[in-house]
This record gives C-alpha cells, structure tokens and sequence, in this order.
C-alpha cells in the first residue's frame, strides 16, 4: 500500500518481518527514507491522505485500528 504526497510517497508494511506495521515516508528526490512510523501490529491495509494535511492509515483485522498522521 503506498501513495504520493508533495514529495513524499508513503509506504505501508505488509510483510510479516520488521517492516509489519510500520510506515515508511520516503523523499522522492534524495531517494531516502525520512520517517518510519510505528501505530500498527498487523500489516497496513490502507493509506489515504485528508485535505494534504493529513494520513490515515488502517491495519488488518489483527489490529483494527485506524491511525491519523500529520503532514510534515
């Protein structure tokens, strides 16, 4: 799961290893990872972007939580 933002694309963890759970913000133009956000214990299963101001995200059905992030 993943999207672009600004220059920003946003990457959800889907795989059972480290990344599970875990987002990654990465910058289009240094080609690196700005950010990795940790709010979920099972994989992300969406990501959205609100007004550019705002992601949310949602894990799978272990977790079922929905998580808000603010754009930086």
């Amino acid at each position: 799961t993943s999207f672009t933002l600004s220059c920003q694309i946003w990457v959800g963890g889907r795989s059972s290893g480290k990344s599970r759970g875990k987002i990654y913000v990465v910058d289009t133009q240094r080609h690196t990872v700005e950010k990795e956000l940790v709010a979920h214990t099972d994989c992300v299963q969406a990501l959205c972007s609100a007004e550019d101001r705002y992601v949310l995200s949602g894990a799978a059905r272990e977790d079922g939580k929905i998580a808000i992030w603010k754009v930086e």
